[in-house]
């Protein structure tokens, strides 16, 4: 799953938004420096990360680029969840696009004092400046996460291309989403039981 998708699951807790949202970028070193709540938010983005990369439909859709996209296949299939997530919208959520986006700016905007890391910081602002939560709905948003994707990656990776080949097997990668998100959602429960048995309350 990518940002958008772990914020939905977030369980509209500010602090596990956010430590769910720079999860990524966290070493286990700066781990031993953070809060509780921001520790928990880390925790679940874990697990549901290990979730998904054993779920069947995700590795079904992971097969689809494989051929063109090698190792970089689940990171793409990842990024693609977003768009999917967007597509679905008013079927899976309750509250529009443009009330939680604006909510998670609002939210992140006043937990920026909370981070003490520059880079995590920088982070939190370009996602809040750039509105990139609302990119993941277009083709042409897509195109440019993907391209910033490309900039990134050491070997051959065609980022770009992988959003033509998503709209050639849209139906196929839609319903994968669909079989994922909706098992994420119900285990989400016993996920978070499992975040708080780890990092119980002081």
């Amino acid at each position: 799953m990518n940002y958008l998708a772990h914020l939905c699951l977030s369980l509209d807790d500010p602090y596990i938004m956010l430590g769910n949202f720079i999860a990524d970028d966290i070493s286990i070193t700066e781990t031993k420096s953070l809060d509780i709540e921001f520790m928990r938010g880390i925790h679940l983005h874990r697990k549901i990360d290990a979730f998904t990369d054993a779920h069947p439909s995700f590795l079904q859709s992971v097969e689809l680029f494989k051929p063109n996209h090698g190792r970089y296949a689940s990171v793409i299939v990842d990024i693609l969840h977003d768009h999917f997530l967007c597509h679905n919208w008013v079927r899976l959520m309750t509250q529009s696009f443009d009330h939680f986006e604006q909510h998670v700016y609002s939210q992140f905007e006043l937990m920026l004092p909370s981070l003490t890391d520059g880079k995590h910081k920088r982070h939190v602002e370009n996602l809040v400046n750039h509105r990139y939560l609302y990119v993941y709905q277009s083709q042409e948003g897509m195109l440019g996460v993907m391209k910033r994707m490309d900039a990134r990656t050491r070997f051959d990776s065609d980022f770009q291309g992988a959003v033509v080949e998503m709209f050639e097997n849209y139906d196929q990668l839609n319903a994968n989403f669909l079989q994922l998100y909706t098992g994420l959602t119900k285990t989400l429960p016993d996920l978070w039981q499992s975040v708080l048995e780890s990092y119980p309350s002081k």
